[in-house]
């Protein structure tokens, strides 16, 4: 953009350009400006590494903007603070007149309460980092699925019983004029946190075994390829291929790994050998599944369900249920999920496998989790812990822990969730489970951003990437990079974080991971969003849309939507805006994502009060409020609260506005945030 054009859109009231001029004018000094448009209003936030003086910015302020003679702005409000900080150390008001020595201040604070709100972008004060995007370790992976996230959610690892985050949630909250934005609390970044899920997965043509993701799967054969004419060399073949196949998905070799299943797949079909085939088909499966190729999985595991139930194997029956649960679950079909888990629960009751009880606890607590029932989550795995204890399975013990981490930390009770995670990391140590012991780590630096603890996050994130280095788990290593751009991110080191995002995705290509491709791309959108290179945000949102759609992501879809609608909002485009939150509000609704839901409504409350219909924002804010109250989200009732806070303000109502900052300050108190 030339100059000219520049100070044309600056004289016009344009924000960005205004934006623009001011950081010209403040390079020499290291100081950062971002500014925001609310009608008649121009909000300034000053960043520097040493607080900028206040003495000498508003005069700056002043009189640049004098100059610029926009008649459509009427009053400014300057905030100034620590590159890091959340909360601003001064903030002043003056309104703008036709020359320097016409304006008048009208306000002057130190401290700001929480009825001053930043007037720039940020993540939102939930967001899944892949809280990715969170990411969910599901159907056999041996890491993270962002829940997230896409998400802002950091990338918070997650174990399951057959495998956020987020989310990093892609999402973040972007606080504008006062009110703020979700943007899919997704990862807001997308955080990784892992959660266990009980994978069941053959581990020899013996039958089913229910294990842990960080088991070891036995070492391949030494048998080479060919047919023979005699059933043993043959089955000796098959389960040389099988083995292969096992060490392939391990190492996260999925397409190889389907190579060498549907060999032995073929040979023992050939031979008659129906535990056989319905093992390798049972793996083969899994492959797919951790291929995001889920209806694929769901085709293999329905093909192995009558074979086991022919052979009267009741636990491969089960089994078999658990997996397309799993599937299901990745499939966003919760209730379908729980059905199968329901199934597969009575079976191992029956047949005595204790283990593969508190496995299908677990998964039922991970479905309710998703569908934002936490309570309900927490009672699931309070009891998959108990019976992990009572049979001495101490990496059950640790993946239950972990879980339990997970949903507290999704109702914000965030120092409860650390608790839980030392003591999962404390046993992973102890056993000597270094996956475990990363993801642990993971999750308690996803805890510590979640309580505004930046340097702590950072310094756990750097303690789990080496250890996924070391291990050779490079999905764990890029969700430990995302969640580091993530919390660069909310510290306001944006070229930063795009760097660690970058890494991440370079990983993520190369493992071809495209549910956390799509999730980078997300939060790459973030990093730009913060930056006001708005353009720049959306073409990564729109990258990162059909990657979703193609994996069948509809969480990940609606995200995107979601993002877009806030990159809109940022451009003033509000009904372009509302246009896109519309459209993943219907699809949370369809998967029954309440905490999205809610955020949703709140970004529809915030884009109708920028365009001034006080009431129809009302009606949003107070439709998010009670579901953040039901799923015992208190950051998004804080949020929403405050929301109603700012549009009461503008109605003039000042002493009902008054009411609902004192509430959503009581709650930020309470759940200790800033």
């Amino acid at each position: 953009m030339t100059s000219q054009n520049l100070l044309k859109l600056a004289k016009l009231g344009d924000a960005k350009a205004i934006a623009a001029m001011i950081n010209r004018s403040l390079r020499a000094k290291h100081i950062i400006a971002k500014v925001n448009r609310q009608e008649d209003c121009l909000q300034v936030l000053l960043e520097s590494a040493q607080v900028p003086s206040q003495k000498a910015m508003i005069p700056f302020i002043r009189q640049g903007l004098t100059k610029l003679g926009v008649e459509t702005i009427t009053t400014v409000q300057v905030y100034s603070r620590q590159t890091g900080q959340k909360s601003p150390a001064w903030n002043q008001s003056f309104r703008l007149e036709s020359s320097p020595t016409q304006a008048a201040d009208v306000a002057a604070e130190n401290n700001t309460s929480s009825d001053v709100e930043s007037p720039v972008s940020e993540p939102p004060a939930g967001s899944h980092f892949t809280k990715v995007p969170r990411h969910t370790t599901t159907g056999g992976d041996k890491s993270s699925k962002n829940r997230p996230t896409n998400t802002y959610t950091p990338h918070r690892n997650t174990q399951e019983s057959h495998s956020k985050p987020h989310k990093p949630v892609s999402g973040g909250n972007a606080a504008r004029a006062g009110v703020r934005l979700s943007r899919d609390h997704f990862n807001r970044a997308f955080l990784t946190r892992t959660r266990t899920i009980l994978i069941l997965t053959v581990l020899s043509i013996l039958g089913l075994s229910v294990i842990f993701i960080a088991l070891k799967f036995p070492n391949s054969l030494s048998v080479s390829w060919r047919f023979t004419q005699t059933i043993n060399t043959s089955k000796t073949e098959a389960k040389s291929m099988f083995n292969k196949g096992l060490k392939q998905l391990q190492l996260s070799q999925y397409r190889a790994a389907i190579e060498s299943l549907e060999n032995s797949l073929f040979i023992y079909k050939e031979i008659g050998d129906k535990l056989g085939e319905a093992n390798s088909l049972t793996n083969l499966g899994e492959a797919y599944n951790n291929l995001y190729q889920h209806e694929k999985a769901i085709e293999f595991y329905q093909q192995a369900l009558p074979i086991f139930q022919k052979i009267g194997d009741r636990q491969g029956v089960a089994g078999s249920l658990m997996n397309l649960g799993v599937a299901y679950r990745k499939l966003y079909q919760h209730e379908k999920a729980i059905e199968f888990y329901q199934q597969a629960l009575p079976i191992f009751q029956k047949i005595g496998d204790r283990q593969g009880v508190a496995g299908s606890l677990m998964n039922l607590g991970n479905a309710y989790d998703d569908i934002s029932q936490h309570e309900k989550a927490i009672e699931f795995y309070q009891q998959s812990l108990s019976i992990f204890q009572e049979i001495g399975n101490r990496q059950g013990e640790a993946n239950s822990l972990m879980n339990l981490g997970n949903a507290y930390d999704d109702i914000s009770q965030y120092n409860k969730a650390i608790e839980l995670y030392q003591q999962s990391l404390s046993i992973f140590q102890q056993i000597g489970d270094r996956q475990g012991e990363a993801n642990s780590l993971m999750n308690l630096g996803v805890a510590s951003h979640n309580l505004s603890q930046y340097n702590k996050a950072i310094e756990l994130y750097q303690q789990s990437l080496p250890i996924f280095q070391q291990i050779g788990d490079r999905r764990g290593e890029a969700n430990s990079l995302m969640n580091l751009g993530a919390t660069y991110d909310n510290l306001s080191q944006y070229n930063k974080a795009i760097e660690f995002y970058q890494q991440a995705l370079s990983i993520f290509k190369e493992i071809d991971d495209k549910s956390s491709i799509a999730d980078s791309l997300m939060n790459l959108g973030n990093a730009y969003d913060n930056l006001s290179q708005y353009e720049k945000a959306i073409e990564f949102y729109q990258q990162a849309l059909p990657t979703f759609q193609e994996i069948g992501d509809r969480r990940g879809v609606a995200g995107s939507l979601m993002n877009l609608g806030v990159a809109y909002d940022n451009l003033s485009q509000y009904e372009k805006a509302i246009e896109f939150y519309q459209r993943s509000l219907s699809i949370f609704q369809e998967i029954g994502d309440r905490q999205s839901e809610a955020f949703t409504l709140n970004n529809l409350g915030v884009a109708y009060r920028n365009l001034s219909q006080y009431e129809k924002a009302i009606n949003f804010y107070q439709q998010a409020l009670p579901i953040f109250q039901e799923i015992s989200y208190r950051r998004g009732e804080a949020l929403a609260l405050n929301n109603l806070g700012f549009v009461y303000r503008a109605l003039g109502q000042e002493q009902k506005a008054r009411k609902f900052f004192e509430q959503s300050e009581a709650i930020q108190q309470e759940i200790g945030i800033d």
